[in-house]
């Protein structure tokens, strides 16, 4: 039962309650609210005469601080500018006077861009050229500035660091404060996977596809169930020391996020490319340069990354002929050494029997061809006199000047008149069309001394193995071609009168 009593002394309540068991609780006392004193608009005119200060104070700090953000802005794109200029027309010891010289790592990497400075406009991850860009926002932590700008051909947006020196902001090494707290992640039982909570947004359609990728990889090459492989998405220049296990590719802020597009679609390939590739290598540690091996791990993993058998000239063969069922078996016979004769026999049914020699070193050549366009420097490398030092110098720095550009690419097909063999040791190839070599003619000595200017490609035996070198003597004499003969003109008739 409830029952309650009132109390109005000083205009108060108090409530008691009861319940069945005849106990009784005190319900607290309520008072009025109290009141303030006076009208409610002298009250009003007191909190504006406290808060107008306040305000204009606040107003005045705000206004100072954008002045101040406007002349570190501008003061950063200044030296923004100083950078692109002091690149574009070569004045090293200018650009290096914009970067912190106290941070040792940065500045060495720096010194390591002006020594490769003539290569630099293909960037590697000791070198990447050095854009035009305009500041979008500067966010100043202490004595180092955030910067973020926009720079680039095809415009993309990164982060850069400049750190408050006595000789103005310098361009500094990248602060791990941006990109907050790193994460890990395991796709399945053994991929890792590292980046830092700032990159998430960017970085998480990529691990699908990355992670994807490595199961496929592993069900080619058979993978050891044992082995775990780690792809560290970093933060940090100079970049982290790379490992046999491990691939590395750059934040979206220091590779740039495209302001069309997405990252991940934008470095999708290349980073399938490079996880393509540390994968195979792992699994064939003892890997010769300019080897059958070699060539095959290095269009493997482009074939995996782009599926582009234009790009593959040796194992695009094997799938168009065979099918991409055949890869796994290409690739597990790389275990053991094997020669590039046996691989163009076993493959390609290429074999430089008498009745099949124009077309054996037509294959080759337009292999060699097709791999120098490319950019398959490995597979280039493979048809090469690798022990002709000199031979090797003139043919890699013909796969420099196509990779730049320098050389057009012409017609993917070789033509050949003639090969000629001697000893089964040498093989002179005469009248080459459709070479985008642009070749110098090799002359030929004739029997009075005389010279053929025919385009002229040679290959020599070495090893088993034929390889192409057109700076070794030719041993025998190419027929000069017949005189062609003197038209003789037809006496005219005489007219009889």
């Amino acid at each position: 039962m409830n029952s309650g009593t009132i109390k109005m002394a000083n205009v108060g309540f108090e409530w008691q309650v009861g319940g069945e068991s005849g106990e009784w609780e005190t319900i607290t006392p309520q008072s009025k609210r109290p009141r303030l004193p006076g009208p409610w608009w002298i009250w009003a005119i007191v909190a504006l005469v406290i808060l107008a200060p306040l305000t204009i104070f606040g107003f005045n700090l705000w206004q100072r601080y954008q002045k101040v953000q406007q002349q570190v802005t501008f003061q950063i794109q200044s030296v923004v500018d100083l950078e692109a200029q002091a690149w574009e027309i070569g004045d090293l010891e200018l650009f290096l006077e914009q970067q912190d010289a106290q941070n040792t790592e940065w500045y060495g990497l720096q010194v390591r861009r002006t020594r490769n400075y003539d290569e630099c406009w293909v960037p590697t991850s000791d070198c990447w050229p050095v854009w035009p860009a305009e500041v979008e926002d500067v966010n100043v932590q202490g004595q180092v500035a955030w910067v973020q700008v926009v720079e680039g051909n095809e415009p993309v947006r990164r982060m850069r660091f400049y750190r408050k020196t006595d000789l103005g902001w310098k361009q500094t090494a990248p602060r791990l404060d941006f990109w907050k707290r790193a994460v890990e992640f395991r796709y399945g039982y053994s991929l890792l996977i590292h980046y830092h909570e700032q990159d998430q947004p960017y970085v998480d359609p990529l691990i699908e596809q990355l992670g994807k990728s490595y199961y496929e990889l592993c069900g080619v090459l058979d993978c050891p169930d044992s082995q775990v492989f780690e792809i560290d998405i970093y933060a940090q220049l100079p970049p982290p020391e790379a490992s046999q296990q491990t691939v590395l590719i750059p934040s979206p802020w220091l590779s740039g996020i495209p302001l069309e597009g997405t990252w991940s679609e934008a470095i999708a390939e290349e980073a399938l490319y490079t996880l393509a590739r540390q994968v195979t290598l792992r699994q064939f540690p003892a890997t010769e340069y300019y080897s059958l091996r070699a060539a095959l791990i290095e269009e493997y993993a482009v074939w995996h990354s782009t599926r582009d058998l234009a790009q593959v000239p040796l194992l695009g063969r094997v799938i168009a002929r065979h099918g991409e069922e055949a890869v796994p078996n290409v690739m597990r016979s790389l275990r053991n050494p094997v020669p590039l004769n046996l691989f163009l026999a076993r493959w390609l049914d290429l074999v430089p029997t008498p009745a099949n020699l124009v077309t054996f070193f037509e294959t080759l050549l337009t292999i060699e061809q097709e791999a120098l366009f490319a950019g398959r420097k490995e597979t280039f490398g493979l048809l090469q006199d690798t022990s002709n030092s000199t031979w090797m110098r003139h043919r890699e720095t013909l796969f420099e000047q196509a990779r730049r550009g320098e050389i057009e690419p012409a017609a993917r097909v070789v033509d050949l008149e003639t090969v000629f063999l001697s000893n089964g040791q040498q093989a002179v190839l005469v009248g080459i069309a459709g070479s985008g070599e642009n070749l110098s003619p090799v002359f030929a000595p004739q029997e009075e001394g005389g010279e053929m200017a025919a385009p002229v490609a040679v290959f020599v035996m070495q090893e088993g193995n034929w390889k192409r070198n057109d700076f070794v003597p030719i041993s025998y004499r190419i027929p000069a071609p017949a005189d062609s003969p003197i038209p003789q003109p037809t006496p005219t008739p005489t007219p009889v009168p």
